[in-house]
C-alpha cells in the first residue's frame, strides 16, 4: 500500500470511528427535564400558619418530630420516591391555636412537622426556615417546600405529571454550629 492510501485509509477511518462515537454519544443525551424551586414568603407564611391545601398530598423527610424538609405536592401529579413519608394531614384538623395542646390522639399534624422544625433550626442554626414553589421544567407550579434556606434538591420530571423530588441530607440541622461556623465533616 503506497503512503497516500495509507493516509487516506486513517483519514477515513478516523471519520467513522468520529461518527460512531459520536452517534454513540447522542444517544445517552439527557432527555430528563429538571424542574426548580424558588423561594415564596406566601408559601413560608402559609406553612407558618399551619395552612393545609386541601389539593395537595403532604410528605415529610426526616425524623416526625422535626423533619428536614416538608412538602406538598398537588394532586394533579405523582410524587415518585421511596425517600419521603407521606403525612396523613386533615385539613380541617391543621388548625389549633398555638398555645393549645394538641388535641388527644392527633399528634402528627402541620403544626406539630413545622413547630419540630422550627425548635431545631434554632438549636442548631439560629436561621430561620423557607417556603418555596416548586415548578416544573416548563415554569408551572406543581408544589411547595419548606425548609432551612441551604437544604439542597433536585427536581426531575418523569414524564406524564410524575415527579421526582429528592431530599435534603438527614443531617441537615447538624451542618452548621451554634455560632454559625460550617461544621468540617460536613465539608469532606
Amino acid at each position: 500500500m503506497n503512503r497516500k492510501n495509507r493516509v487516506f485509509t486513517v483519514f477515513l477511518v478516523s471519520i467513522t470511528a468520529l461518527f460512531l462515537f459520536s452517534g454513540c454519544a447522542g444517544m445517552y443525551v439527557n432527555t430528563q427535564a429538571y424542574g426548580t424551586i424558588r423561594p415564596n414568603t406566601a408559601v413560608t407564611q402559609a406553612f407558618e400558619s399551619f395552612t393545609v391545601k386541601p389539593d395537595h398530598v403532604y410528605y415529610y423527610s426526616g425524623p416526625d418530630s422535626h423533619p428536614t424538609a416538608i412538602i406538598a405536592i398537588d394532586k394533579k401529579y405523582t410524587l415518585v420516591s421511596k425517600l419521603w413519608k407521606k403525612s396523613i394531614i386533615d385539613p380541617d384538623k391543621a388548625l389549633y391555636p398555638k398555645d393549645a395542646p394538641y388535641p388527644l390522639g392527633i399528634k402528627f399534624t402541620l403544626r406539630y412537622y413545622v413547630e419540630g422544625m422550627q425548635q431545631m433550626a434554632d438549636a442548631h442554626y439560629y436561621f430561620s426556615l423557607t417556603g418555596f414553589d416548586i415548578r416544573d421544567d416548563k415554569g408551572n407550579d406543581i408544589g411547595d417546600w419548606y425548609s432551612l434556606l441551604d437544604a439542597r434538591t433536585v427536581i426531575r420530571m418523569l414524564g406524564e405529571n410524575r415527579v421526582s423530588v429528592t431530599p435534603p441530607p438527614l443531617d441537615l440541622y447538624k451542618r452548621f454550629d451554634r455560632d454559625g461556623r460550617e461544621n468540617v465533616l460536613w465539608s469532606i
